[in-house]
């Protein structure tokens, strides 16, 4: 906020300027004693009262401050810089902190380029509204712990017989419900022109030319005791400075969207709010001298409450296949997802992703131990807090017959190998150590043979395939000869 820039950097040198009179005034006393040790007692006493007048320089240092607070709301940039020379001519010996607070202020002032941008209407679109955050449901339900984002809408409409010379915009914020410290003017626009206020904002003054006759003025500043947020628009003529007599910034809206403007803002809900809470918000607009055009009221309701959430575990039988159930509740806006933890045989939990389904498939290894536990997210964002811990807890100790059950003889070989273990029709492929299938098959618990005797000798991987489940054993094929 520019007004509180300033007086925070006119605060500091209230403190730098006096305090270097004071010490200044003292060196002097210290110095004349030490150079005149026979002064006597009353001239000692005459210098000392000079350095108690340093009181009054305090004083008339902070008056001179007082004028300038006085002046920190005047509208341009030209009229601040005015007030800080008044303040230099009062106060020479602050020279250098105000030609500094100038060329600050110069560049905290200046008005960035303004973006075109192609803006398009709609027709049944009111253009004098208020739009908020975009919740969930019918309720609109948010998370308070996130930004609420705001702009609100103008049209000059087209059957108008002139254009509007001054826009004013209100929107009093609830100061029950919205944290006004968090507040933060956003973009606004004029017709097809976007400009960027400067983030953190609660106040500021901009000015533009929109042609060569015709200059904008736009005035925004926040209340921080009522919660009232408010826009100037003001049309100034270029060459009085003044407000034009007949000619105005925003024209009848007859080729969209030269005469509409928009304004925008963000900020965050009070953190202490109950779930539940709704939050509502409404502005008004005038154009020139006429009735304020009340906006619609923009609706939200808080939704505070982590949801909670369990998961269930079975097997379908002979088969690495779990089937995780998961049941939910959530009192507000529902549950958006569930984050699934798997921790395999007492090892560390990992996630292994989400879903938005009530249920997933997990094709796990067989011989093993698994847990499981969930983790459930909301619509608006509210995630469960939960301890990791099992929820669900399963084995895996069948495939076919079972991973490490499955064997090969004999192992080595030479001309043929014979699959143990197996309890159903399976497929079998034979890979060497570069994954080169050389062989491959059919074998059942009652045919179980594989003929090697074409394969080098060598290490080989047979992979056994059944119901799309696979292990791995491996081979050393002798040479035959």
């Amino acid at each position: 906020m520019a007004g509180a820039i300033l007086e925070v950097a006119v605060d500091k040198m209230i403190d730098k300027g006096a305090d270097n009179l004071f010490k200044g005034q003292s060196d002097q006393i210290s110095n004349f004693v030490a150079k005149n040790p026979n002064a006597t007692q009353s001239t000692i006493e005459f210098a000392k009262d000079n350095l108690k007048n340093i009181d009054d320089i305090r004083k008339f240092i902070k008056d001179a401050h007082q004028l300038y607070k006085d002046g920190k709301d005047l509208n341009t940039l030209k009229d601040k810089i005015n007030r800080l020379e008044q303040l230099l001519k009062d106060c020479p010996e602050l020279k250098p902190q105000i030609d500094e607070l100038k060329k600050n202020l110069d560049k905290d002032m200046t008005l960035q380029e303004p973006k075109l941008t192609t803006t398009s209407s709609v027709n049944s679109f009111d253009p004098n509204e208020i739009t908020g955050p975009i919740g969930h449901g019918a309720n609109q339900y948010v998370l308070k712990q996130e930004r609420q984002h705001f702009a609100i809408t103008f049209e000059n409409k087209g059957t108008a017989l002139a254009a509007a010379q001054i826009v004013s915009v209100t929107d009093t914020l609830d100061v029950s419900r919205f944290d006004i410290s968090t507040f933060e003017f956003n973009d606004f626009t004029i017709a097809n022109r976007t400009y960027s206020v400067p983030k953190g904002r609660q106040e500021f003054v901009l000015e533009d030319s929109l042609s060569p006759v015709m200059r904008v003025r736009i005035n925004g500043r926040l209340n921080m005791v009522s919660g009232i947020v408010s826009w100037q628009f003001t049309a100034i003529d270029p060459v009085t400075g003044d407000i034009p007599v007949y000619e105005g910034f925003l024209p009848p809206n007859k080729i969209m969207p030269e005469g509409e403007g928009s304004v925008s803002f963000t900020l965050l809900p009070k953190q202490a709010i109950a779930d539940g809470t709704v939050i509502k918000n409404r502005a008004s607009i005038i154009f020139d001298q006429n009735e304020p055009i009340l906006t619609n009221t923009w609706l939200n309701v808080v939704d505070a409450i982590p949801p909670a959430s369990s998961v269930s575990a079975t097997r379908v039988l002979n088969s690495r296949e779990i089937h995780l159930t998961f049941t939910g509740s959530d009192a507000s806006s529902g549950i958006e997802h569930y984050s699934i933890y798997i921790k395999e045989s007492g090892g560390d939990w990992l996630a292994i992703g989400s879903t938005s389904k009530s249920t997933q498939l997990i094709i796990a290894d067989s011989s093993r131990q698994y847990s499981f536990y969930v983790v459930a997210t909301d619509q608006v964002g509210n995630v469960e807090y939960k301890v990791p811990g099992a929820e669900a807890t399963i084995g895996i100790n069948e495939l076919i017959k079972g991973k490490g059950q499955l064997s090969i003889v004999p192992n080595p070989a030479t001309n043929e190998v014979f699959i143990g273990g197996l309890t159903q029709a399976c497929t079998f492929i034979v890979n060497d150590l570069s994954g080169k299938k050389v062989l491959s098959g059919d074998i059942s618990e009652s045919n179980n043979r594989i003929d090697i005797h074409q394969l080098n000798s060598g290490l080989y991987l047979i992979r056994i395939y059944s119901n799309g489940y696979f292990e791995t054993l491996k081979l050393l094929k002798n040479d035959d000869r």
